[in-house]
């Protein structure tokens, strides 16, 4: 990703996330730079389709490229998606949330009667699986 499209991304992604309420905007949070590649690092395959969107919209107005993209829900989509994909991986952003990530919840003898009941039926049900057919060679 260039310079450039990495300044009209975070641009555009300033638009969907402005500063607000003690978080930071979508730029000071590293739209463009660190929370771009890390977006990118966890969905490469993104990389392409978010350049092509930034090159059609490079030099217009960020609000009114952010309201042209309206129209097209597919753009728009994937612009919030990498926008937000992005803010919510910056650590500043986390923990204004609360979010202190994934945490091991040991399972102890203190679950309830209807967390326990739900559990016994899975495991009395037994292993469940479906063969699967092997499918059909294209022509």
């Amino acid at each position: 990703m260039n310079e450039r499209r990495r300044k009209t991304f975070a641009a555009l992604a300033d638009v969907l996330v402005p500063e607000a309420d003690g978080f930071p905007a979508a730029s000071a949070a590293g739209a463009g730079t660190v929370a771009l590649d890390r977006f990118l690092a966890a969905l490469p395959e993104f990389e392409q389709p978010l350049e092509a969107l930034l090159d059609g919209l490079d030099g217009l107005d960020p609000e009114a490229a952010v309201e042209q993209l309206g129209a097209d829900e597919t753009a728009f989509g994937l612009l919030c998606f990498a926008a937000a994909g992005g803010y919510l991986t910056e650590p500043a952003v986390l923990s204004r949330l609360g979010y202190r990530g994934r945490v091991a919840t040991p399972v102890g003898d203190d679950l309830d009667d209807e967390v326990l009941a739900l559990l016994e039926q899975a495991i009395d049900g037994g292993p469940r699986y479906r063969e699967i057919e092997p499918m059909a060679a294209e022509a």
